[in-house]
């Protein structure tokens, strides 16, 4: 479903404002989980307070778990691109000296 469609859904589901219709905004926020990761855990914990049937419990945990898990990587992914950024700028500190220490020596060789 293309995003513009299923952001116009939500906005009629959230108008709503009931049990149904939050369930059915988790639902529609799994269409594109790395996006609306935090959006799903907010309406998880909306749902989580309701009384739901022992099915509608195991999807609910079903969906908390993948959303963890998403999380947790994004989590990662955000920490080793800050760990890959400072290691590049590291290199390039590096290299930067070493420039400056060869352009040293060729001077005082001349």
């Amino acid at each position: 479903m293309p995003e513009a469609e299923r952001e116009q859904i939500d906005a009629l589901l959230r108008i709503e404002k009931n049990n149904s219709s939050v369930f059915q905004r988790l639902i529609l926020s799994t269409c594109a989980p790395a996006k609306n990761a935090i959006q799903s855990q907010v309406l998880i914990t909306m749902i989580d307070l309701q009384y739901l049937n022992e099915t509608d419990r195991a999807l609910l945990a079903l969906i908390d778990d993948s959303n963890q898990q998403l999380m947790a990587a994004q989590q990662e992914q955000r920490f080793l691109r800050s760990k890959l950024r400072n290691t590049i700028d590291g290199i390039s500190d590096i290299e930067t000296q070493m420039n400056s220490d060869n352009s040293r020596s060729l001077r005082g060789q001349q």
